[in-house]
């Protein structure tokens, strides 16, 4: 699900920083480079595999891009595509190419996992009395991100009391995991410093500290 950009401006060959918006893009707090940078965008896409294929690490992909408005026919024959420098292709009309190799996802490497642990964090870090993840006003919840698909989180107060511990299994796939900050007995936790502690079994451990100061329940404002 990586974003596919394809952009206006002529293909600069395989290395980026060739590209004409290498620099704009590296420096896009200047608003001026990220107009500059959009502006060259002709579509943005986002691939999604249909369910009953998978990606395979050597094989090729098609990527289907639908628009609105059809491309224009180039209709450029062999000799005009030798002489503009690449290859003639799909009939003398637009074909694009990538390679993903570089950022695609690796599995099974232990030492790879083991770092990873030091992607997981609470979001936010302090909690000053609301998030966005709340639904309500009741709501409290903050997410813990980037975690191991099979892990055990238990959380602590500072002074090494039991506050809440869950298990994650990895049939649900997912990454994150939502703490409505309540304890194992369904009761709202005080606010303080708190010690979240994940377990991965044999990919390591991971301990992070987290600050909530949580809001007073207004029943007033129902």
């Amino acid at each position: 699900r990586h974003y596919v950009y394809i952009m206006k401006s002529a293909y600069a060959g395989d290395d980026a920083t060739d590209h004409i918006n290498f620099d704009r893009y590296n420096e896009m707090t200047l608003a001026s480079n990220k107009r500059n940078v959009f502006k060259d965008v002709a579509w943005v896409s986002i691939p999604m595999l249909s369910s009953d294929n998978a990606v395979v690490s050597d094989g090729d992909i098609e990527v289907q891009i639908r628009v609105s408005r059809s491309y224009d026919t180039y209709n450029m024959d062999e000799s005009a595509c030798e002489e503009a420098g690449f290859p003639y292709e799909n009939d003398g009309n637009p074909h694009f190419k990538f390679n993903t190799s570089e950022i695609q996802s690796i599995t099974n490497d232990a030492s790879i996992a083991s770092s990873a642990l030091d992607l997981i964090r609470v979001v936010p870090n302090p909690y000053y009395g609301s998030s966005n993840y709340e639904q309500d006003q009741i709501d409290n919840r903050v997410k813990i991100t980037n975690l191991p698909t099979s892990c055990t989180v238990t959380i602590y107060n500072v002074s090494g009391t039991l506050v809440r511990q869950v298990i994650l299994d990895s049939d649900l796939n997912s990454t994150g995991w939502d703490w409505d900050l309540k304890n194992n007995s369904n009761v709202s936790i005080a606010s303080g410093v708190y010690l979240i502690h994940i377990d991965a079994g044999e990919i390591g451990e991971k301990v992070i500290k987290w600050f909530g100061a949580l809001r007073p329940i207004d029943l007033d404002s129902f």
